[in-house]
C-alpha cells in the first residue's frame, strides 16, 4: 500500500481537484489494483463528477476485495438513491449500519429512503459503553447548579 499517493489522493479530493485525484489513484491502481484506500477515493472522486457507473464499479470490486467496507455500501446507496431506487438504497444502507453501527450518515439516508425504518430498531453493537455525560452548556449548566 502506497501511503503516499493515499495521502496525495485524500488532499486532491479534500481541495476537490477530482480529475487529478482519479489519476493518482489510477496510476498507483494499476501497480495495486487491490488498494482498497485509493478504489474508495477514486469512487468518491466519480461520485462527485457524477461518473456514477464508474463509482459504481470501484464501489463493487471493494466490497469483491473487503466484504467488511461499511463505506462502500453506503456509497452504493447513495448512487441507489440517486437514481430513485430506494428498495436498493435501503438495503445497502442496512448493510453499511449493520457492518457500522455508529454510521449516522447511513442512519439519515435509511430515513430518507425508507422513512418507515424509524419504526424498525437497527441491531446496535454488543460491546457495553460507559454512558456519556451531555455536553455541558450554559442551559444544562444552570439547571445543575440550581437549588
Amino acid at each position: 500500500m502506497d501511503r503516499g499517493a493515499i495521502a496525495i489522493a485524500s488532499e486532491l479530493f479534500e481541495c476537490r481537484h477530482y480529475g487529478s485525484a482519479v489519476a493518482t489513484c489510477s496510476s498507483v491502481l494499476e501497480d495495486d489494483p487491490a488498494c482498497v484506500p485509493l478504489l474508495l477515493i477514486r469512487a468518491r472522486c466519480f461520485i462527485a463528477m457524477r461518473r456514477d457507473a464508474d463509482a459504481q464499479a470501484d464501489l463493487r470490486t471493494i466490497i469483491q476485495i473487503d466484504s467488511r467496507c461499511a463505506l462502500a455500501y453506503r456509497l452504493l446507496g447513495e448512487l441507489a438513491a440517486r437514481k430513485d431506487e430506494n428498495a436498493s438504497a435501503a438495503i445497502f444502507f442496512r448493510e453499511s449500519i449493520r457492518l457500522d453501527p455508529g454510521d449516522q450518515d447511513a442512519r439519515d439516508w435509511l430515513l430518507v429512503v425508507d422513512p418507515a425504518a424509524a419504526a424498525i430498531p437497527i441491531a446496535r453493537p454488543s460491546r457495553s459503553r460507559a454512558p456519556v455525560a451531555p455536553p455541558r452548556t450554559a442551559t444544562n449548566a444552570r439547571s445543575l447548579s440550581a437549588p
